[in-house]
């Protein structure tokens, strides 16, 4: 049987991406893929794997922690095997993975995966402050800068994997959704990425006009510099004025817009009914 062959029987949307883990297990379980004794047994390596993480965690000074830590390594733990979960091309391989491998052998393949991604992204952290937009926009700069390093600060690959600690303020164009950990802050990243090599594709002191018409103290506003830039480059090109200037025809752009409305409505009423 080819790949084009094969019935997928678990349904990817069902999937959660901030508890891949839990979210597999329960489509395996209702889809027949696992059986009872399946999810027990990996319940138990779950909290197996708990006790080792709690004494790594404690020096195994003490036998006991807070229930409250003991859920958030629990939460580490799941979330650091679902990263090796979701290297898998389909789920119903993934749910073989957990029938089939140590869960403890999972969770060292998604832990060496996070280490990975953070350096990664720190890498593509760096890249961005050193060429870093300058805008009076005062949420730019210190979500970017300060609160992205605050992350790398905090983050701990072995314990709480799935932790963001900081509330990353600046919104991107495009949402950073249902992705938690160091999954977040690298998609987070890539579209800073994104949106700041093309602001930097004009001048800073434009771009601040351009938004002072948007609203004057958007310097104080929890706003996306993106977009406004992106619409104004896009008129400025369909109007024909100079791109980098920010600045287009605003007439003749409702000229244009008319035009283009007044034919499709002729081209509809031209079809035959």
């Amino acid at each position: 049987m080819t790949e084009l062959d094969r019935i997928h029987i678990i349904n990817k949307a069902a999937l959660s991406g901030t508890n891949y883990f839990t979210s597999l297990l329960t489509q395996g379980w209702q889809c027949a893929l696992l059986s009872d004794r399946d999810v027990e047994h990996i319940q138990s390596e779950s909290l197996m794997l708990l006790t080792k993480q709690t004494e790594k965690w404690s020096y195994e000074r003490s036998s006991s922690i807070r229930v409250e830590k003991a859920q958030e390594l629990l939460a580490s733990i799941l979330y650091t095997v679902s990263i090796t979960l979701k290297t898998y091309s389909y789920p119903e391989d993934a749910v073989d993975a957990l029938k089939q491998e140590p869960l403890e052998q999972l969770f060292h393949a998604g832990l060496k995966r996070i280490r990975r991604k953070v350096l990664t992204t720190q890498l593509i952290h760096r890249q961005i402050t050193k060429g870093l937009f300058h805008t009076k926009n005062v949420f730019y700069h210190s979500t970017v800068v300060d609160g992205i390093g605050g992350f790398f600060k905090l983050y701990s690959s072995e314990f709480s994997a799935h932790e963001i600690h900081i509330t990353a303020d600046y919104p991107t164009f495009l949402g950073v959704t249902d992705l938690a950990g160091i999954e977040f802050i690298e998609q987070y990243l890539r579209n800073i990425a994104c949106e700041n090599q093309f602001l930097l594709c004009f001048s800073a002191n434009k771009v601040h006009h351009l938004l002072c018409g948007i609203d004057e103290n958007y310097q104080q506003i929890l706003m996306n510099l993106y977009e406004p830039v992106l619409a104004a480059a896009l008129g400025c090109a369909l109007t024909n004025h100079s791109v980098r200037g920010l600045t287009c025809d605003l007439n003749a752009l409702k000229v244009l817009f008319h035009e283009k409305k007044t034919r499709r409505r002729l081209k509809h009423c031209c079809l035959p009914h």
